[in-house]
């Protein structure tokens, strides 16, 4: 009977009968054995279910008993207890498939309403999965950029660290050496010198803290046990023993470095000077020099011999500094980030900054790195070092000023010549365009600004008046001429202040005005510096303006020089416009002769009359010498 359910069993999963018509007339009562049954009958045949509702009776035969092949009652037992198992199992997956059927009618449900619902709306379907891809694309990329951004930080925090290990292990070995160096020299010194005077014990105190670095002195003093062994022992310090001391060789190189920068003429020789010098007195394989003020960074590029676009330059913050380029001079980053740092000298095992310092700014700094000993073995830098530098520095900043005040004495020469120039130039100026072109081309530069222009006032009308640029002309101005109302602008408010006024970001100001406030047509006006021009009567006839101050910032010594030059400048511009005034009366007397001429000579009755004809002699040798002025003189408008 197991046999026949099993290879039921097998045959199930290949063949599937569609009837059960194989089967009919048999039953369960029915003894197998009493029939021939053909094999193909079961294997064409569905198995039933099993079904634990009734008892399906066994032969009696012993073949076939249970309990002649299993005596143990517990198989069977456990045998009920996994048919319960299973038919609980089957049981639960029958309401598993219920659940799942209803929740995937659910789902088309929703699937179908979701659809319905993004058609009423305009939304396709390509369109939502571009949402859907834009969005996840989106979110890949910022999660990359941010890892992306860890990295690259990671990566510059490894960097600088590294560098530091680096560089505080290459200082760990400089200090050890030294300490090294400094045990041998004293072993030396106390194996030579056993037996002094107590005067001789000082030298040896004060030479061995000579000896000792700043930072040697900062990590501990000698204690007084050691200063009494030292006393005890009367030490003597050795013939010939140098410890950070100057010798006299850096004192004859010193020497020459001094006369050099005596006999320096310019900036860039001035830099070639200080960089062969910090190389023979601290034995620096690797000086650089930076140029950092405005006037220092001017006055190199002026002497600078060739192309200003091959001198090396670096930027430090928000602005560009200078690197002396030559051969002598070693270019690289400078070891410092902000003027802050350079308050003071920085000294350390193999890096020396010096700041040179002129006029409460600093001007220079000299750099000197891997300080070469003999057999180029590395060194480290020592307060002589730093010490002769220093005075290098001095010197420098002594030519500095010397180069400056040479600068400026030819600057005032030229100036002297120029304002005479001016004074002259505008003296003998006929019109007004003269006297503004004189003012533009030459008062600039002797006042350190970048533009100036004059504003004219016509004191008939009360109005302001302005020249106008002509590409046209042979100068900057030509003929034609603007007129403002009194008062307007800045110009206005500098007339009824009198004297000089200054204006510091004068475009932040409500009264500014560019039409009369910046008649020196400057693209961007910064600051602007404006003195009222009078008369020898007293009386205001013009504003005469300055715009943009090229180093710094207006100070009271451009006020005072304005303030002295005013009163020459307005009686120049009076004596200009009596001039004119004269001319335009000339003319209108010229004008006023021809026509009492032309009346007398139509007259036939007063020819007869010889004292009149006398008179109209007069006038016809005035109007002759009219004539020939007219013809000479120059043209006035």
């Amino acid at each position: 009977m197991y046999k026949i359910r099993k290879s039921n069993t097998s045959t199930k999963s290949k063949f599937k009968p569609r009837s059960l018509s194989p089967m009919i007339g048999f039953t369960s009562k029915t003894p197998i054995k009493e029939f021939s049954v053909s094999p193909d009958i079961f294997s064409n045949a569905y198995i039933l279910p099993k079904f634990t509702n009734f008892d399906i009776p066994l032969s009696q035969s012993p073949h076939y008993d249970l309990k002649s092949e299993d005596p143990n009652p517990n198989i069977l037992h456990k045998i009920s207890l996994l048919e319960k198992l299973h038919c609980a199992d089957l049981l639960r997956i029958e309401q598993l498939e219920r659940e799942l059927k209803d929740l995937t009618e659910q789902l088309i449900t929703m699937r179908k309403m979701n659809k319905s619902l993004l058609e009423e709306n305009g939304f396709a379907g390509s369109d939502v999965h571009a949402l859907y891809q834009d969005l996840f694309i989106t979110d890949m990329r910022q999660q990359l950029n941010e890892m992306n951004n860890d990295i690259s930080k990671f990566r510059s925090q490894k960097e600088q660290i590294k560098k530091e290990f680096e560089s505080v292990k290459k200082e760990n070995g400089q200090l050890q050496a030294t300490v090294k160096r400094y045990r041998q020299l004293l072993s030396n010194a106390l194996k030579k010198n056993q037996s002094t005077s107590n005067e001789s014990v000082g030298e040896v105190s004060s030479m061995f803290s000579g000896f000792m670095s700043e930072s040697d002195r900062t990590l501990g003093k000698h204690s007084d046990s050691s200063k009494r062994r030292l006393t005890e022992n009367t030490l003597q310090p050795p013939h010939g023993l140098r410890i950070n001391t100057i010798t006299l060789n850096k004192i004859e190189k010193l020497n020459l470095v001094l006369i050099q920068l005596n006999n320096c003429t310019n900036f860039n020789q001035l830099c070639k000077i200080i960089t062969r010098a910090a190389k023979a007195l601290t034995k620096s394989d690797r000086v650089s020099v930076y140029v950092l003020s405005t006037k220092a960074k001017e006055h190199y590029t002026k002497s600078y011999n060739g192309s200003a676009d091959f001198i090396g330059r670096v930027r430090m913050g928000n602005m560009w500094i200078i690197m002396h380029t030559h051969k002598d001079a070693y270019q690289e980053e400078p070891q410092f980030k902000k003027l802050d740092e350079l308050k003071f000298p920085v000294r350390h095992t193999d890096l020396l900054i010096m700041p040179v310092v002129y006029d409460h700014e600093i001007a220079m700094v000299i750099q000197c790195k891997e300080k070469r000993g003999p057999e180029n073995k590395n060194k480290v830098f020592m307060p002589c070092d730093e010490l002769m530098l220093k005075v290098v520095g001095n010197a420098v900043t002594i030519k500095i000023e010397s180069l400056y005040s040479l600068e400026q004495e030819k600057i005032e020469i030229n100036h002297s010549m120029q304002i005479s120039s001016v004074a002259s130039s505008i003296i003998s100026a006929l019109t007004h365009r003269e006297i503004a072109n004189r003012v533009k081309h030459v008062l600039p530069s002797y006042f350190d600004f970048d533009n100036a222009g004059i504003v004219f006032l016509d004191n008939k009308t009360n109005c302001f008046l302005v020249m106008i640029h002509d590409p046209s002309s042979d100068d900057y101005f030509g003929e034609g001429i603007l007129k403002f109302p009194f008062g307007i602008g800045l110009t206005g408010q500098a007339i009824s202040r009198d004297g000089v006024s200054v204006f510091h970001n004068p475009k932040t100001m409500p009264l500014y005005n560019p039409e009369i406030d910046n008649v020196g047509w400057v693209h961007e006006t910064k600051c602007v510096m404006m003195g009222c021009l009078k008369d020898w009567n007293g009386n205001i006839i013009g504003v005469i303006q300055f715009t943009n101050k090229k180093y710094g910032e207006i100070g009271p010594k451009d006020v005072k020089r304005l303030e002295s030059i005013l009163p020459m400048l307005g009686t120049c511009v009076a004596a200009t416009n009596l001039t004119i005034e004269h001319f335009s009366l000339t003319i209108k007397l010229k004008e006023i002769m021809d026509n009492v001429l032309k009346l007398v000579s139509e007259s036939t009755r007063n020819s007869t009359d010889g004292e009149f004809m006398s008179v109209v002699n007069q006038i016809s040798n005035l109007k002759n010498s009219f004539t020939d002025w007219f013809k000479t003189r120059k043209v006035i408008r």
